[in-house]
């Protein structure tokens, strides 16, 4: 995992120059960004959407093969828990190619708390449960999905 600010998004899109339509709509998103897909090119979309915390005893971790993510709090925070993919071993719901996501039973090893204006960038091997946290909050997400092959993996 990769945290950083949408600050130094640009050095971020430099490491990853195929990924930069990505990092570029970060730059554009705001709060009055209407919540639906946006289909960005040939490998990368965002998902703009306005979510409620679950206590993460309720989060299940999750994986993705084929894509990376690139988590962006556009206001609120996110509390994302997460864990090495090879150490998730109870599959709860199998590999869904078509939204590219397998569901695992099991507690995340850490967390880390995404504020306002922040990302995460999370990698295939890397098991993660977004949405985490107080549940009495609203926040305001855009999940940018990069295929893998793009980020050089």
């Amino acid at each position: 995992m990769i945290t950083g600010s949408l600050k130094n998004v640009d050095f971020y899109s430099g490491l990853f120059p195929k990924a930069k339509k990505g990092f570029d709509f970060l730059k554009e998103v705001s709060a009055s960004t209407d919540n639906k897909v946006y289909e960005l090119t040939d490998g990368i979309k965002a998902q703009v959407f306005t979510f409620k915390a679950n206590p993460p005893s309720q989060r299940n971790l999750e994986t993705h093969d084929e894509y990376i993510d690139i988590q962006f709090i556009v206001n609120g925070y996110d509390i994302i828990g997460m864990k090495p993919a090879d150490e998730c071993n109870e599959v709860l719901t199998p590999y869904n190619k078509e939204r590219d996501i397998t569901f695992f039973k099991g507690a995340p090893n850490y967390s880390i708390k995404v504020r306002e204006g922040e990302f995460a960038i999370i990698f295939p091997d890397e098991a993660h449960a977004p949405a985490s946290g107080d549940s009495d909050r609203e926040s305001k997400k855009v999940v940018v999905k990069v295929r893998k092959d793009l980020m050089g993996l």
